[in-house]
């Protein structure tokens, strides 16, 4: 099992990325082989540039340090592509 965040898209002046958890299963059946994969979203991320938050698909507010632990690096990520995408940003040096 992973736990990753999709790319970032903008949305009138938001960063929004879903973090989806993705597994994969594999069995070797006689002499078959068979997979399962299965893609969940986890929650959704925005960032607007001053703040970043998170919400659960029912809506619900999903605290910052459980998105931390579950795919460290996610708020960082999100944060960057709203500010490459803002007029007369390019790529951080």
């Amino acid at each position: 099992m992973t736990v990753a965040l999709d790319p970032p898209r903008i949305c009138g002046g938001v960063a929004v990325a879903a973090l989806a958890r993705t597994e994969r299963r594999v069995r070797a059946l006689g002499g078959a082989v068979a997979l399962h994969a299965e893609k969940t979203p986890v929650a959704i991320l925005f960032h607007d540039g001053a703040r970043t938050w998170a919400q659960d698909c029912a809506g619900r507010s999903v605290p910052l340090g459980r998105i931390a632990v579950m795919a460290p690096g996610a708020e960082a990520q999100l944060a960057e592509a709203w500010r490459v995408a803002q007029p007369g940003s390019g790529p951080a040096d």
